[in-house]
This record gives structure tokens, sequence and C-alpha cells, in this order.
């Protein structure tokens, strides 16, 4: 049980850091995108969308955290 819960701490860990970092790689490794039922589903998006959208989202949010944004 204890085994289990650090595991699941240390996945969280990495998503926190992945999304602070805006990394998408590291985001990607967390997700199962090479599944082709993947999907995400955003409430500030209308309509779910699958893998390309998804990396695609990360590496933009990455570009802007390389040149300074936020």
């Amino acid at each position: 049980m204890k085994d289990d819960k650090h595991k699941i701490f240390e996945i969280l860990d990495t998503y926190v850091q992945a999304f602070e970092s805006a990394d998408a790689d590291l985001m990607e490794s967390l997700f199962w995108t090479d599944d082709p039922r993947f999907i995400e589903v955003e409430n500030h998006i209308s309509e779910p969308f699958g893998r390309e959208r998804f990396l695609a989202l990360w590496t933009g949010l990455g570009n802007i955290k390389s040149r300074g944004g936020k």
C-alpha cells in the first residue's frame, strides 16, 4: 500500500513539474497518447481533441514559457 502511494505521489510530482515547465515531452510521458482512443477534454475548449492537438498545446506553451511568457 505504501509503495502504491509513493508511486502515485511520484506521478503527481512529475505532472506538476511538467505543467509548471510546460514540458510537452514530460507531459506526453504521463499520458497514453499513442493509444488511438486517446482523447482530451477541457472545460474551456468546446470539443474533445486528440493527440496532435494535445501535444501542440503543450509545445506551444513551452515555446511561450521559453521566451519569458507566463
